[in-house]
């Protein structure tokens, strides 16, 4: 009886397949399926797009202050060598936000 089983020429059905006989035959096809799918529509990162968009936000206005003096634009209420110390601040600030969401989006593709 054991050597009929072993030579059967049924094809050998996994536990799901078994259950429920509308899914298809292997697991592993429903998991390539679902990796496929993930692949085509990966979900945008948030913290990366944030961490783009502020620090070119934070590079413009530090741009912005550093040139101040230099182009005419007056800023009165601290001196113009604190305006242009924040300015260079806030725009090496800028530049390292964008290299970290770039990192981030870069890192999670």
């Amino acid at each position: 009886m054991q050597s009929f089983l072993t030579n059967s020429v049924r094809p050998i059905r996994d536990e799901w397949s078994l259950k429920f006989p509308i899914l298809p035959q292997s697991v592993d096809y429903l998991m390539s399926v679902q990796e496929e799918f993930r692949k085509k529509n990966k979900p945008v990162n948030i913290k990366a797009i944030f961490d783009v968009v502020m620090g070119l936000i934070y590079a413009g206005v530090g741009g912005v202050l550093t040139v101040s003096k230099y182009v005419g634009l007056e800023i009165s209420f601290p001196p113009p060598e604190v305006v242009t110390v924040f300015g260079a601040l806030a725009f090496a600030y800028g530049l390292f936000r964008v290299y970290r969401g770039y990192k981030t989006y870069k890192q999670d593709s």
